[in-house]
């Protein structure tokens, strides 16, 4: 249970512990977790938020992208998507991948 968050641009905020989160709000930056159970965050322009953990969580601002692993039980891969927000999904709403689809998370 941690926070990586950083406020540059062309910048990196990454976690890897479970129940985390990982923001950025620096334009073209990235924010990354790979803990199952947590979140990823990109609120700056032209911005990647990134998620490979198991029911874990991502949203970005208009114009950014969303990535998100959708994972079994075991920590199988099932799916992996991209979707750039205000196109694809809401932005600044949080997903997760359920069966393969973008659903809000809770």
């Amino acid at each position: 249970q941690s926070v990586a968050s950083n406020s540059g641009s062309n910048s990196v905020a990454s976690n890897s512990g479970d129940q985390s989160v990982a923001s950025n709000s620096g334009s073209n930056s990235v924010a990354s977790n790979s803990g199952d159970y947590s979140a990823a965050s990109a609120t700056g322009a032209e911005s990647v938020a990134l998620v490979t953990g198991y029911q874990s969580k991502a949203r970005a601002s208009e114009g950014s992208w969303i990535a998100i692993v959708e994972r079994d039980l075991k920590g199988k891969i099932l799916n992996f998507k991209t979707a750039q927000a205000g196109v694809e999904v809401e932005p600044d709403i949080f997903y997760r991948l359920k069966d393969g689809a973008f659903v809000i998370a809770e």
